[in-house]
């Protein structure tokens, strides 16, 4: 955050030298009282710190905007990730399931084929 205290510098510079430019020409040249200048200065001053303040609520009402609306995108990307991971689960368990089902189909064949083998094993001797 180097450039947010340069733009500071270069703000504060040119604020000042709105402020000091214009009242120390009136100074030089006589046209107004000192007691005059100086109350004209301090009401720069005063405006400039106005608009400064507005400024920075300006700018907290945008961070808060901003995030806000981060949270609510990353939320929304969340839920997808969410959603796209259980239906990738879904799909890994029917699969799953099925494998199983099919091993449970072998397995009871190979059951009844060991139960046919024993009988005929039994019939021959």
């Amino acid at each position: 955050m180097a450039h947010s205290g340069e733009y500071q510098e270069d703000s504060f510079q040119e604020a000042s030298d709105v402020v000091a430019q214009p009242l120390v020409e009136d100074l030089v040249h006589g046209n107004k009282g000192k007691n005059s200048i100086i109350e004209d200065m301090e009401q720069e001053v005063q405006e400039l710190i106005s608009k400064i303040n507005e400024n920075r609520k300006k700018d907290e009402e945008f961070m808060m905007t901003f995030r806000e609306n981060l949270w609510i995108k990353v939320s929304s990307l969340l839920e997808e990730s969410e959603e796209r991971l259980l239906t990738a689960y879904d799909h890994s368990m029917k699969l799953i399931q099925d494998n199983l089902q099919e091993v449970f189909e072998n397995i009871e064949s190979i059951r009844e084929i060991e139960t046919e083998l024993r009988q005929l094993g039994s019939n021959i001797e």
